[in-house]
């Protein structure tokens, strides 16, 4: 997908309830992403490619906001991240 950003969403699923899950879709140049919870607790999340486009999602804590995350390129550059 041209122009894609290299995550193009973060959104947390069923919020208030337990347990939540955080997902988003990464651009072909992406090779990992790492999501931090409020905790510090950083997660390598696995990323699955689903109709040619990769997308991945992980257990968040109940109530643990905001989420912080990287996203790498296959030679550990950072390509994209979250707003601090």
């Amino acid at each position: 997908m041209p122009g894609l950003p290299a995550v193009t969403a973060l959104a947390t699923l069923n919020p208030g309830r337990t347990p939540e899950i955080a997902g988003g879709v990464a651009a072909a140049s992406v090779a990992r992403v790492v999501v931090t919870q409020p905790d510090r607790t950083k997660v390598q999340v696995r990323l699955v490619t689903v109709g040619g486009q990769k997308v991945f999602a992980c257990a968040v804590r109940p109530g643990a906001k905001p989420l912080r995350w990287v996203a790498y390129d296959r030679a550990g550059k950072v390509v994209a991240s979250s707003p601090k």
